[in-house]
């Protein structure tokens, strides 16, 4: 070890000694973000046809862009231009068009340029308190910045929809404030669709001062996308359909007065419905779970819990339960308790009832799994919001992959600390009949089906996917007939929506599937361009 310590230094003194004596002969070595000289041995700017749309639009021809004028291929290296960077100062787009060309890009993406992110930083006019007006200035500079790009044989992608926020300026209810971006809502709700027909109006239709053309006919436009990662099915790492029971007054409402529509034209009664969705269905029968099913607690890592339960008079439902969550660390799995040895049977549907409260507003998670390695989920996972008022709970689910004699149902409690009660667990084979109690097709109250027969849940992803391709192919309509847009139109990344996503974009001459490489991360501030 003393021998290997000793060479390592010689060799770091030597190889101080000779950047010490080369030092002289340094020189420094910069990348300008301005240079666009042209003739250099960096220079691919000749790669790029210009104007960008000198051989007519770019069009999909049998799985290839080509020109419109002359069939040539056309392959794209694209970078993306995202609020405040499809707005640069008239000197700086010619320089960043340049520099781009030289680099051998050849299309920009124009996305976020409807942000509620700050003066400057987009296209609204912040004098009004509405979000339906664009700053002249803006106007200009986007623009311009096209133009130039389009000089130097760069294309551009145009987003329309991307992270607006509708307000009560905008003709909205209060509770608009929750939606944020109003993904998926915009998907039916009238007065958002119409709000983004004028906002395509305004910006594809608009005469650009520098080409002569508005960007609905300038060819070097490549592509109109309407509306970015959204889909009202949803996006494709989540459980498809749900959490829309969520939505806010009165967008809740809207969507379910259109469901009830969906469904009466398709059923035509609520006789029909409910033979439907009721087919081979089976009632809740006695439960698995009964009054000498035992409770268990488990803390691992650095977490601790315990548990204390109380007999209960019937024989239907598991003890009643105390759980006190002392300490937890960064893991939620780490605090479960559970009922286990249950014997489910493959394939079979099944029904659980509790009622829960905690010591403070909070959320567990109740599943259904194995209760022996590899611990792997058998049909059932549900986040259930709790406050200090007691709810009833019923999940209904459709057990899968089960080992006999061997799954359990789980509470996972390793999110907060304090005490969590539940009481009357049962755990019944079978399911509730769809519709619920009271709900009518002719009252239009037959509810989102959240948890029901997987008649009715199939029926509310068929009812999701075909409201939001009606509105794909509305505004793609509106784009190509009203506003005579002469680029490709698709609708969001085809990934969104899952299967549902090819139906929807089954229209699209083009289609979008995309991940990021290193998306930026923030240790401090959210989304801090300083952090």
């Amino acid at each position: 070890m003393a021998k290997s310590l000793s060479l390592l230094g010689a060799a770091g003194l030597l190889l101080m000694a000779v950047t010490a004596n080369a030092a002289s002969t340094y020189f420094p070595f910069v990348m300008p973000w301005d240079d666009g000289l042209p003739g250099t041995a960096t220079d691919v700017s000749f790669l790029n046809r210009k104007p960008a749309g000198v051989d007519g639009p770019v069009v999909a021809r049998n799985g290839h862009f080509v020109t419109k004028g002359n069939g040539a291929p056309v392959k794209f290296i694209a970078v993306n231009f995202a609020g405040p960077s499809a707005f640069p100062e008239h000197a700086d787009a010619e320089k960043v068009a340049a520099r781009l060309a030289k680099l051998g890009v050849n299309l920009v993406r124009l996305h976020h340029m409807d942000n509620s992110w700050g003066v400057g930083k987009n296209l609204w006019d912040w004098s009004y308190k509405d979000r339906q007006h664009f700053d002249p200035k803006q106007i200009d500079k986007v623009e311009y910045l096209i133009a130039q790009l389009k000089k130097q044989g760069i294309y551009v992608n145009v987003n329309l929809h991307v992270s607006r926020e509708f307000s009560e300026a905008d003709g909205f209810p209060a509770s608009i404030k929750q939606l944020g971006y109003a993904k998926r809502i915009d998907n039916y709700d009238r007065r958002m669709i119409a709000l983004q027909k004028d906002y395509a109006r305004d910006l594809l239709t608009h005469k650009n001062p520098y080409t002569g053309l508005s960007l609905a006919v300038d060819p070097c436009v490549v592509v109109v996308e309407i509306n970015n990662e959204n889909s009202l099915v949803g996006d494709g790492w989540a459980k498809l359909g749900a959490d829309l029971d969520q939505t806010p007054e009165p967008f809740r409402s809207e969507l379910i007065g259109f469901w009830n529509d969906w469904l009466l034209k398709k059923y035509g009664s609520d006789a029909g419905l409910r033979a439907a969705w009721n087919a081979g269905n089976t009632p809740p029968g006695p439960s698995l779970i009964t009054s000498s099913s035992a409770w268990s607690i488990e803390a691992q890592g650095n977490s601790s819990a315990t548990i204390s339960t109380t007999s209960r008079a019937e024989a239907g439902a598991a003890p009643d339960a105390e759980i006190t969550v002392a300490r937890i660390d960064d893991t939620v799995w780490h605090v479960q308790s559970h009922i286990t040895g249950l014997n489910l049977k493959e394939g079979a549907a099944y029904t659980l009832v509790f009622r829960a409260k905690a010591d403070k507003p909070r959320t567990m998670s109740a599943g259904a799994g194995l209760d022996q390695a590899d611990w792997h989920n058998v049909g059932l996972t549900a986040t259930v919001p709790l406050t200090t008022e007691w709810k009833t709970v019923r999940l209904p689910f459709t057990a899968h992959s089960v080992v006999a004699a061997h799954c359990r149902v789980a509470f996972q409690l390793g999110n907060a600390d304090g005490k969590v009660w539940i009481s009357g667990l049962t755990l019944s084979p079978g399911r509730d009949p769809a519709p619920g109690p009271g709900q009518a097709l002719s009252a239009k109250s037959v509810a989102i089906p959240e948890n029901s027969t997987p008649r009715a849940g199939g029926d509310w992803l068929r009812f999701l996917s075909d409201t939001e391709r009606t509105y794909t192919e509305e505004m793609r309509a509106y784009l190509q007939k009203s506003l005579g847009v002469q680029a490709s139109i698709m609708d969001s990344q085809i990934s969104w929506g899952g299967v549902a996503g090819l139906y929807r974009e089954a229209a699209s001459p083009i289609v979008d599937n995309h991940s990021y490489w290193q998306h930026p991360s923030f240790p401090g501030k959210p989304w801090d361009s300083q952090d």
